[in-house]
């Protein structure tokens, strides 16, 4: 641990010997009603030892959004667009609200302010034992926290190292034969196509999502599911070993529905360690290629996006997924534990080839083509079967962290013909 982590313990063991501001706790929960010109904030604290005497402010900018005491949730409302999130926390949050909508805050004394998706916001609800209601003097105390500690926080805030991320703008069309308009804030159901950790991720790198139900306007669909969403890593901290959380910060940034034409998105994900181990991190991902510590979503987890702004789209047809024919390879375990949470391992996927073979490219998991193949560091040969060698990560971050293992298909050519070989993986804890 940390001598600043000891300090900080240390402090808010202090800090719990003495008693709260008399904020009126309910034990009977509420929930707050969506409105159409603000976002709904619910900011959840849920019970942990560490500070668990300590209150926490939570504001938008310079705007209370809640007061929470450990094992309690609060809520508010806040004006759509861009704001930042930041209380008595180590870390603040730069995050796009749109009207009408509902966000989940997860907020404890020693973590980063991090985004809870829908299904985890609902459920640690479910999980926390009262709702709290800020009293007057609660407003008076986070008057006196926004002049004494605003400014410090936004300089703060602005020395963190984030990657540039595109922005994409679309011209009015030249005609509007046959097009129909895709409104602003429209909401899309979207589905993580890849692992993602603060250990192995990198900053600025492309993140890969797709749409799970079609996208209707008009008569017509304009989004088929299944269509490519890209996502870039905005931030990322790995994790310690000495207890601090690692964090990773994703913003969206289009439906890419072809070369030409692109949906610009709003909306993020934000995780910090010690949170994704209370809800995601299941046993069966904890310990394999990460610690408690870091911060990772899991193939498969579920968020919400929506539309930027007005597009004109012409309704199109599915999106289909890839049909492969050939030859299905032994079921391959990918063994990971603590020791390569950093450097996983190079993957070896083998295959019968007959002969030896050339361009071997990874191009699809399960029923997801990838963006961009993977080629394999080496190719070797022994009498009818042959094996790829890959970076252990370039592999690792499509396989489903689940007991039914997730094909990955092979193409390779040997001569004149191709070679189409499905390799079922899973990950297996070491």
């Amino acid at each position: 641990m940390t001598l600043r982590r000891i300090i900080i313990c240390a402090f808010l063991a202090l800090l719990s010997a003495f008693p709260l501001p008399a904020s009126t706790v309910h034990e009977t929960k509420q929930m707050g009603e969506p409105r159409p010109d603000k976002a709904l904030v619910y900011v959840i604290r849920e019970k942990a030892f560490v500070g668990g005497g300590v209150g926490i402010f939570v504001f938008a900018d310079e705007q209370l959004i809640a007061f929470v005491r450990n094992n309690t949730y609060g809520f508010g409302y806040v004006e759509p667009g861009e704001h930042l999130l930041w209380g008595d926390t180590p870390s603040g949050l730069d995050v796009h609200f749109v009207a009408g909508e509902t966000y989940y805050v997860a907020a404890r004394p020693v973590n980063p302010i991090s985004l809870m998706t829908e299904a985890e916001g609902k459920q640690a609800i479910e999980r926390v034992a009262s709702y709290i209601e800020s009293d007057q003097a609660d407003l008076d105390n986070a008057a006196k926290k926004v002049a004494k500690r605003y400014e410090k926080v936004q300089r703060r805030e602005a020395k963190k190292e984030k990657a540039d991320v595109e922005q994409v703008s679309v011209a009015a069309p030249a005609s509007t034969e046959g097009k129909v308009t895709l409104a602003a804030n429209t909401k899309l159901s979207i589905e993580l196509m890849e692992n993602l950790s603060s250990s192995l991720n990198r900053l600025g790198e492309t993140v890969w999502f797709r749409v799970a139900d079609e996208i209707v306007a008009g008569d017509g669909v304009v989004i088929p599911k299944g269509s490519r969403v890209k996502a870039a890593i905005r931030q990322v901290k790995p994790g310690s070993s000495f207890g601090e959380q690692g964090v990773i910060d994703i913003a969206l940034v289009s439906v890419d529905l072809d070369d030409a034409t692109r949906v610009p998105l709003v909306g993020q994900l934000a995780a910090a360690g010690e949170e994704r181990a209370a809800g995601v991190m299941t046993g069966l991902v904890v310990g394999a290629f990460i610690r408690g510590t870091e911060a990772f979503y899991p193939v498969g987890t579920m968020f919400s996006a929506w539309t930027r702004e007005d597009v004109w789209l012409r309704p199109t047809g599915s999106v289909t997924a890839p049909v492969h024919t050939g030859v299905t390879a032994p079921a391959l375990d990918l063994a990971f534990g603590e020791n390569t949470r950093r450097n996983p391992p190079p993957v070896e996927l083998s295959f019968p080839c007959g002969g030896a073979v050339t361009d071997v490219q990874l191009v699809s998991a399960g029923d997801w083509q990838l963006p961009e193949s993977v080629r394999p560091l080496s190719v070797t040969r022994s009498g009818d079967i042959c094996a790829a060698r890959f970076d252990g990560w370039s592999v690792l971050r499509y396989v489903q962290p689940s007991d039914t293992p997730r094909p990955l298909h092979l193409h390779a050519t040997s001569g004149e013909a191709e070679l189409h070989v499905d390799v079922p993986a899973r990950i297996r804890l070491q």
